[in-house]
């Protein structure tokens, strides 16, 4: 169920988008919600420079590199002087980097992830040590994205999102962020997690196999949304546990339709929602309401 309502915060995808983050919302209230002291602890976790260049297994002039390229930040209190510590969320992104340059992958198409993960990481790192596997994409054209299992799934199928879809054979890229996070644990002596949630439901048909009545209900409501003009939907949940599922639409303002207004209300069509102005009906919006049962 609460993958279905993730899918509600799915932006539209085009073919110029250069980047992406789709995680699900109980990994980001989870952050949003832990107290600032729990919060400092995963911070230092994260940030604490326990790791050295010699642990990636590059030399200085691979890193400094990727440094002058912009790929890399300097944090160093004197820039270029000293030795270098890292992060355990910086170890893993330039362990990324290093990957993906053994893909061919160009500086200038890296950039879009720097980006991403600069803005991101917290949540992909903190839903990787919660057991939820992080997906990581990477296109030729610039194209890259961090999906949990729930966008993973709903990027993969080809008729929710017709615009951007996987191509192996065009070059695009997977790897799973735990590989990383995992190794660079191993590293410190620190568990590695326990991954519990990495694949769609059903990678052919992700957002309805496996799915129960409900839920292909309410992904029909959102899909719809795409094909009109001025419609929304409403999710609200009641005390019984059942969801109450409202959607509007625009309908089209003629004479006939005007006329009818008092019969189509009497018959119990609809609800109509009508704006006026200098007294002539400037448009209308159909109002419909269903419950749906859960159990």
């Amino acid at each position: 169920m609460q993958g279905v309502l993730d899918s509600l915060l799915l932006p539209k995808i085009t073919e110029d988008t250069k980047s992406f983050f789709g995680m699900s919302s109980i990994v980001k209230s989870g952050i949003k919600h832990t107290n600032k002291k729990t919060k400092d602890k995963i911070d230092t976790f994260l940030n604490e420079p326990l790791f050295r260049v010699s642990d990636l297994g590059k030399k200085y002039r691979t890193i400094n590199y990727l440094e002058a390229t912009g790929l890399i930040n300097d944090a160093r209190d004197q820039k270029g002087v000293g030795w270098r510590k890292l992060g355990l969320s910086e170890y893993v992104y330039i362990s990324v980097l290093l990957e993906l340059r053994r893909y061919g992958l160009k500086s200038d198409v890296l950039k879009n992830f720097k980006e991403l993960y600069e803005e991101y990481s917290l949540y992909a790192l903190f839903a990787i040590l919660a057991g939820h596997e992080v997906i990581m994409i990477f296109k030729p054209n610039g194209f890259c994205a961090m999906l949990d299992p729930t966008f993973l799934g709903l990027y993969e199928d080809e008729s929710f999102l017709p615009d951007v879809i996987p191509r192996r054979d065009n070059g695009e890229i997977q790897l799973k962020l735990s590989v990383f996070t995992s190794y660079a644990l191993g590293l410190i002596g620190k568990p590695k997690p326990m991954i519990q949630y990495s694949l769609p439901i059903n990678r052919s048909n992700p957002t309805s196999g496996g799915l129960k009545k409900y839920e292909k209900k309410l992904l029909e409501a959102t899909k719809n949304l795409e094909h009109g003009e001025g419609k929304s939907i409403t999710l609200r949940r009641l005390k019984d546990n059942s969801i109450l599922l409202g959607y509007s639409g625009n309908m089209s303002v003629d004479n006939e339709i005007v006329q009818s207004l008092s019969s189509l209300v009497d018959e119990g069509y609809c609800d109509l929602t009508v704006s006026l102005k200098d007294r002539k009906v400037v448009s209308l919006k159909k109002n419909y309401t269903e419950k749906l049962e859960t159990n």
